[in-house]
């Protein structure tokens, strides 16, 4: 559903309606699986709110595998 390129990492999120987050489907969940084995993030939201901690934890993963680069971090 989005697709995007966040800190130079794939980003691949599926959003579902509210309370529907666990009914993906098989096809989904495989692609889902590849994108992560690929090392990109992959992530089901059925909630807006959801999306800033997801990408928060991109930030800890960025700082932690890539301490040497240089990072702008977005002001909140």
């Amino acid at each position: 559903d989005i697709i995007c390129c966040y800190r130079g990492i794939f980003v691949a999120i599926e959003t579902k309606a509210p309370g529907k987050r666990s009914q993906t489907t098989p096809n989904q969940e495989r692609v889902l699986e590849a994108i992560q084995k690929a090392e990109g993030f992959a992530w089901v939201v059925d909630n807006p709110n959801d999306l800033r901690p997801l990408f928060n934890s991109i930030d800890i993963y960025f700082k932690l595998e890539r301490p040497n680069d240089q990072v702008n971090t977005p002001k909140t």
